[in-house]
């Protein structure tokens, strides 16, 4: 086995959040892509409003009041845990298919042993992140308790702080991650077109 087969070995052992893949990279990748586009749309629309909301109530400004996105924030964090992992997937999907036909150069072995920590992160469930994990209970569990009795959460205006540190722990993780699997690709794909 060539070290560019064992490349997209481990690309494929990325743990789809879509199920198992029976028709084929192609087909893949088209339909991550419009699970992805529908899922940023959505969370840019949840987010926008939630984060405007926590920030303009305070001010009097605004059309929205903080009591009333217990709803949206549950729904805005089914849409936004999945976007990172749609991402990194289509990307490492498109970058299956640019190699598919290339030869082994110089240095692969590197890359490859990269990609595949990158790919092993990627394949942790939330579950094994000891604080990610707990600060979407507490804002799922709040904004449930929010939704059913609406006036009876005292402590709903005091999660505004874990969702802020929701969206910005989840952007950290996705630009850090981003960083290093667009590197690792980038140098690859370099090496392959010389």
């Amino acid at each position: 086995m060539t070290k560019i087969d064992e490349r997209k070995n481990i690309i494929i052992t990325l743990k789809s959040m879509c199920g198992e893949r029976k028709k084929g990279i192609d087909k893949r990748i088209q339909f991550i892509k419009g699970l992805s586009i529908l899922n940023l749309i959505i969370a840019i629309i949840c987010s926008g409003i939630i984060i405007a909301t926590i920030i303009l109530e305070p001010l009097g400004l605004g059309y929205f009041k903080w009591e009333m996105m217990g709803l949206l924030t549950i729904l805005n964090i089914n849409f936004v845990l999945p976007l990172p992992k749609f991402f990194f997937e289509f990307k490492l999907l498109n970058h299956h298919n640019k190699i598919s036909d290339k030869k082994d150069f110089i240095g692969i072995e590197k890359l490859n042993a990269e990609l595949k920590t990158i790919v092993n992160q990627l394949n942790k469930d939330v579950k094994y992140n000891m604080f990610y994990l707990p600060l979407i209970l507490v804002i799922l569990i709040s904004g449930i308790v929010q939704v059913t009795f609406e006036d009876s959460n005292p402590y709903w205006n005091y999660i505004k702080i874990p969702v802020l540190l929701f969206f910005g722990m989840t952007i950290t993780k996705f630009y850090l991650t981003n960083t290093k699997l667009t590197k690792n690709i980038n140098q690859t794909e370099r090496q392959c077109c010389w």
